[in-house]
Protein backbone atom coordinates (compact mmCIF):
# COMPACT_ATOMS: atom_id res chain seq x y z
CA UNK A 1 0.00 0.00 0.00
CA UNK A 2 2.74 2.33 0.98
CA UNK A 3 4.48 1.78 -2.46
CA UNK A 4 1.27 2.39 -4.44
CA UNK A 5 0.89 5.74 -2.30
CA UNK A 6 4.46 6.79 -3.38
CA UNK A 7 3.80 5.99 -6.98
CA UNK A 8 0.71 8.16 -6.76
CA UNK A 9 2.67 10.66 -4.92
CA UNK A 10 5.30 10.84 -7.67
CA UNK A 11 2.69 11.01 -10.45
CA UNK A 12 1.21 14.10 -9.09
CA UNK A 13 4.27 16.17 -7.76
CA UNK A 14 5.07 15.13 -12.00
CA UNK A 15 1.98 16.75 -13.20
CA UNK A 16 1.83 19.85 -10.76
CA UNK A 17 5.54 20.19 -11.91
CA UNK A 18 4.71 19.80 -15.73
CA UNK A 19 1.67 22.22 -15.20
CA UNK A 20 3.72 24.83 -13.12
CA UNK A 21 6.33 25.44 -16.05
CA UNK A 22 3.45 25.23 -18.86
CA UNK A 23 1.59 28.10 -16.67
CA UNK A 24 5.07 29.87 -16.51
CA UNK A 25 5.80 29.54 -20.51
CA UNK A 26 2.44 30.32 -21.47
CA UNK A 27 2.52 33.87 -18.88
CA UNK A 28 5.71 34.84 -20.45
CA UNK A 29 5.01 34.41 -24.14
CA UNK A 30 1.17 36.37 -23.34
CA UNK A 31 3.35 38.55 -21.96
CA UNK A 32 6.96 39.19 -22.91
CA UNK A 33 5.95 39.23 -26.99
CA UNK A 34 8.51 41.46 -27.73
CA UNK A 35 12.20 40.40 -28.80
CA UNK A 36 14.93 40.48 -26.67
CA UNK A 37 16.85 43.39 -29.01
CA UNK A 38 20.25 43.57 -26.54
CA UNK A 39 20.37 39.78 -26.97
CA UNK A 40 19.98 39.97 -30.79
CA UNK A 41 22.85 42.80 -31.00
CA UNK A 42 24.93 40.47 -28.95
CA UNK A 43 24.18 37.99 -31.60
CA UNK A 44 24.70 40.12 -34.55
CA UNK A 45 28.50 41.41 -32.67
CA UNK A 46 29.41 38.04 -33.04
CA UNK A 47 28.72 36.93 -36.09
CA UNK A 48 30.24 40.25 -37.69
CA UNK A 49 33.34 39.58 -35.92
CA UNK A 50 33.28 36.29 -37.76
CA UNK A 51 32.24 38.09 -41.15
CA UNK A 52 35.18 40.55 -40.76
CA UNK A 53 37.69 37.84 -39.37
CA UNK A 54 38.13 39.17 -35.91
CA UNK A 55 36.71 35.93 -34.42
CA UNK A 56 36.88 32.42 -35.87
CA UNK A 57 33.89 30.59 -36.77
CA UNK A 58 34.61 27.97 -34.47
CA UNK A 59 33.97 29.85 -31.59
CA UNK A 60 30.45 30.14 -32.79
CA UNK A 61 30.16 26.23 -33.12
CA UNK A 62 31.55 26.09 -29.73
CA UNK A 63 29.01 28.23 -28.55
CA UNK A 64 25.69 27.01 -29.71
CA UNK A 65 26.93 23.08 -28.81
CA UNK A 66 27.57 23.88 -25.32
CA UNK A 67 24.16 25.14 -25.14
CA UNK A 68 22.75 22.21 -27.00
CA UNK A 69 24.71 19.63 -24.28
CA UNK A 70 23.80 21.49 -21.58
CA UNK A 71 19.78 20.80 -22.34
CA UNK A 72 18.47 18.45 -19.47
CA UNK A 73 17.73 15.13 -19.89
CA UNK A 74 14.25 13.22 -19.48
CA UNK A 75 12.94 12.57 -15.72
CA UNK A 76 11.33 14.87 -12.70
CA UNK A 77 15.25 16.62 -12.75
CA UNK A 78 14.42 17.65 -16.19
CA UNK A 79 11.24 19.17 -14.83
CA UNK A 80 12.31 20.76 -12.32
CA UNK A 81 15.14 22.42 -15.13
CA UNK A 82 12.47 23.03 -17.09
CA UNK A 83 10.28 24.98 -14.27
CA UNK A 84 13.13 26.96 -13.10
CA UNK A 85 13.69 28.32 -16.33
CA UNK A 86 10.69 28.62 -17.76
CA UNK A 87 9.65 30.89 -14.21
CA UNK A 88 13.25 32.53 -14.14
CA UNK A 89 13.20 36.37 -14.90
CA UNK A 90 13.88 36.62 -18.96
CA UNK A 91 16.57 39.40 -18.44
CA UNK A 92 19.10 36.95 -16.58
CA UNK A 93 20.82 35.34 -19.62
CA UNK A 94 23.78 34.29 -18.02
CA UNK A 95 26.40 32.42 -20.23
CA UNK A 96 23.82 30.97 -22.78
CA UNK A 97 24.78 31.30 -25.99
CA UNK A 98 23.93 33.75 -28.27
CA UNK A 99 23.94 31.65 -31.72
CA UNK A 100 21.48 29.03 -30.15
CA UNK A 101 22.14 26.66 -32.98
CA UNK A 102 24.68 27.22 -35.62
CA UNK A 103 22.38 25.45 -38.90
CA UNK A 104 24.23 24.74 -41.96
CA UNK A 105 22.31 27.08 -43.99
CA UNK A 106 23.58 29.61 -40.71
CA UNK A 107 27.23 28.93 -41.32
CA UNK A 108 27.31 28.64 -44.96
CA UNK A 109 25.86 32.42 -44.54
CA UNK A 110 28.36 33.27 -42.48
CA UNK A 111 31.22 31.86 -44.25
CA UNK A 112 30.00 33.75 -47.60
CA UNK A 113 29.99 36.56 -46.02
CA UNK A 114 33.41 36.33 -44.77
CA UNK A 115 34.86 35.61 -48.25
CA UNK A 116 33.66 38.82 -49.87
CA UNK A 117 34.14 41.16 -46.79
CA UNK A 118 37.04 42.86 -47.91
CA UNK A 119 35.39 43.47 -51.83
CA UNK A 120 32.37 44.92 -49.62
CA UNK A 121 34.64 46.83 -48.00
CA UNK A 122 36.40 48.45 -50.64
CA UNK A 123 33.19 49.18 -52.40
CA UNK A 124 32.03 50.90 -49.42
CA UNK A 125 35.02 53.04 -49.29
CA UNK A 126 34.80 53.96 -52.99
CA UNK A 127 31.38 55.31 -52.33
CA UNK A 128 29.68 52.69 -54.43
CA UNK A 129 27.70 50.84 -51.84
CA UNK A 130 26.01 51.49 -48.78
CA UNK A 131 24.40 50.06 -45.27
CA UNK A 132 20.45 51.08 -45.66
CA UNK A 133 17.99 50.99 -42.24
CA UNK A 134 17.15 47.44 -42.68
CA UNK A 135 20.72 45.98 -42.37
CA UNK A 136 21.06 44.91 -46.01
CA UNK A 137 23.38 46.66 -48.84
CA UNK A 138 22.45 49.12 -51.37
CA UNK A 139 23.70 51.41 -54.44
CA UNK A 140 24.60 54.72 -54.31
CA UNK A 141 25.48 56.95 -57.09
CA UNK A 142 29.03 56.24 -58.05
CA UNK A 143 30.78 56.03 -61.99
CA UNK A 144 31.82 52.66 -60.64
CA UNK A 145 28.39 51.54 -60.90
CA UNK A 146 27.91 53.09 -64.41
CA UNK A 147 31.06 51.47 -65.52
CA UNK A 148 30.67 48.43 -67.81
CA UNK A 149 33.14 46.05 -66.34
CA UNK A 150 33.04 46.87 -62.40
CA UNK A 151 28.76 47.61 -62.32
CA UNK A 152 27.38 44.68 -63.02
CA UNK A 153 29.72 42.97 -60.64
CA UNK A 154 28.92 45.11 -57.99
CA UNK A 155 25.26 44.90 -58.38
CA UNK A 156 25.95 41.04 -58.09
CA UNK A 157 28.05 41.49 -55.05
CA UNK A 158 24.98 43.46 -53.45
CA UNK A 159 22.65 41.21 -54.84
CA UNK A 160 24.59 38.20 -53.26
CA UNK A 161 25.04 39.64 -49.98
CA UNK A 162 21.89 40.80 -49.60
CA UNK A 163 20.76 37.26 -49.61
CA UNK A 164 23.02 35.53 -47.19
CA UNK A 165 22.25 38.24 -45.07
CA UNK A 166 18.76 37.61 -45.27
CA UNK A 167 19.21 33.92 -44.44
CA UNK A 168 21.04 35.09 -41.40
CA UNK A 169 18.26 37.34 -40.08
CA UNK A 170 15.22 35.05 -40.57
CA UNK A 171 17.92 32.16 -38.99
CA UNK A 172 18.39 34.09 -35.68
CA UNK A 173 14.75 35.68 -35.62
CA UNK A 174 13.36 32.32 -35.75
CA UNK A 175 15.51 31.04 -32.77
CA UNK A 176 14.32 34.25 -30.86
CA UNK A 177 11.16 33.24 -31.19
CA UNK A 178 10.13 35.65 -34.04
CA UNK A 179 6.34 35.15 -35.02
CA UNK A 180 5.58 38.15 -37.57
CA UNK A 181 7.42 39.94 -40.38
CA UNK A 182 7.24 42.82 -37.74
CA UNK A 183 9.75 40.85 -35.77
CA UNK A 184 11.81 39.98 -38.27
CA UNK A 185 12.08 43.75 -38.90
CA UNK A 186 12.56 44.32 -35.54
CA UNK A 187 16.26 41.59 -35.94
CA UNK A 188 17.22 43.87 -39.51
CA UNK A 189 16.61 46.92 -37.43
CA UNK A 190 18.72 45.79 -34.58
CA UNK A 191 21.47 44.17 -36.55
CA UNK A 192 21.39 47.50 -38.90
CA UNK A 193 23.06 49.55 -34.96
CA UNK A 194 25.43 46.90 -35.41
CA UNK A 195 26.74 47.60 -39.02
CA UNK A 196 26.21 51.20 -38.33
CA UNK A 197 29.01 50.96 -35.01
CA UNK A 198 31.24 48.85 -37.40
CA UNK A 199 31.27 51.58 -40.36
CA UNK A 200 34.29 53.59 -41.25
CA UNK A 201 34.13 57.75 -41.66
CA UNK A 202 32.55 58.49 -45.03
CA UNK A 203 30.45 55.28 -45.68
CA UNK A 204 27.12 55.68 -46.85
CA UNK A 205 24.50 55.34 -44.23
CA UNK A 206 20.40 55.44 -44.43
CA UNK A 207 18.71 56.95 -41.36
CA UNK A 208 15.50 54.83 -39.61
CA UNK A 209 12.35 56.05 -41.04
CA UNK A 210 9.92 54.91 -38.03
CA UNK A 211 10.20 57.68 -35.18
CA UNK A 212 10.68 54.67 -32.67
CA UNK A 213 13.70 54.02 -34.82
CA UNK A 214 14.83 57.02 -35.73
CA UNK A 215 14.85 58.51 -31.95
CA UNK A 216 17.16 55.14 -31.21
CA UNK A 217 19.32 56.01 -33.78
CA UNK A 218 20.02 59.45 -32.69
CA UNK A 219 21.23 57.96 -29.16
CA UNK A 220 23.90 55.52 -30.66
CA UNK A 221 27.29 56.63 -29.33
CA UNK A 222 28.90 57.82 -32.63
CA UNK A 223 25.83 59.70 -33.38
CA UNK A 224 27.34 62.66 -31.25
CA UNK A 225 30.12 63.67 -34.15
CA UNK A 226 27.05 64.24 -36.29
CA UNK A 227 27.07 68.34 -37.26
CA UNK A 228 23.28 67.95 -38.59
CA UNK A 229 21.15 65.47 -37.85
CA UNK A 230 20.03 63.48 -41.39
CA UNK A 231 16.55 63.71 -42.34
CA UNK A 232 14.31 59.93 -41.49
CA UNK A 233 14.98 57.73 -44.36
CA UNK A 234 17.71 59.90 -45.73
CA UNK A 235 20.95 59.03 -46.57
CA UNK A 236 24.10 60.44 -45.15
CA UNK A 237 28.02 60.26 -44.58
CA UNK A 238 29.25 58.47 -41.61
CA UNK A 239 31.00 60.62 -39.97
Amino acid sequence: MKRVTKVISFYALTAILGLAALACLYTRHDIHVTLDIRHIQETATDIEDVVSGEKELGQLEEQSGAALLASPGPGLAALFSLTAAACADEDDGGDEAKVKKLTPALKEAIENRKKRFEEIRKHKSAGAIGENNAALLDERPSPLLKDEKEGPKIKALIKAENADRMTIYKEIAKQNNAKSAEDLLKVQKAWAAIHRERSSPRDWIQAPEKKEYYEDFLKEKWAGKLKEKPKPGSWFRMP
